[in-house]
């Protein structure tokens, strides 16, 4: 859901839009969890993002 909420154990979900402009991308995380780190909601995108770009290196 691209949308707040709160699930059934009162836990508050939400959207993050991440911007990378120096390389013309934009990551949308569609449900972050409050109880989410931000450490483990990146390093989820980073890890996705690594192996479907084929390259060593995000950023160049």
């Amino acid at each position: 859901s691209r949308n707040v909420y709160i699930d059934d154990c009162d836990v508050l979900h939400w959207p993050i839009l991440a911007q990378y402009p120096e390389i013309g991308k934009v990551d949308l995380v569609t449900d972050c969890s409050e109880e989410s780190s931000i450490s483990d909601v990146f390093n989820g995108v980073f890890l996705q993002q690594a192996s479907s770009d084929g390259s060593d290196s995000m950023f160049k």
